[in-house]
């Protein structure tokens, strides 16, 4: 049976088949870890910001330091900004 050129056409049929599928199921789990990756660097970053801006709020600053007024303003303007993403 395996010496027939039939059996041989359909086995490589088969094998391209399995292949391309398999090439497929691969493309679309890349994409979807790349998907989730992007999202919780994006969460960390969020959180990081909330917890900086807290921190920042709660320092009773008696003088004025440049850098921490920056870090404030920053940290603020990143929380007020999530609000903002339109997700897609």
């Amino acid at each position: 049976m395996w010496s027939s050129r039939l059996s041989w056409k359909l086995f490589l049929s088969f094998a391209g088949l399995v292949l391309l599928v398999v090439c497929a199921c691969v493309a679309i789990v890349s994409g979807w870890q790349e998907e989730q990756l992007i999202d919780q660097v994006r969460r960390r970053l969020h959180d990081s910001a909330a917890l900086l801006r807290n921190d920042v709020q709660a320092a009773d600053l008696g003088f004025y330091l440049p850098t921490a007024r920056r870090a404030k303003c920053w940290a603020s303007s990143q929380t007020e900004s999530k609000n903002e993403v339109s997700w897609k």
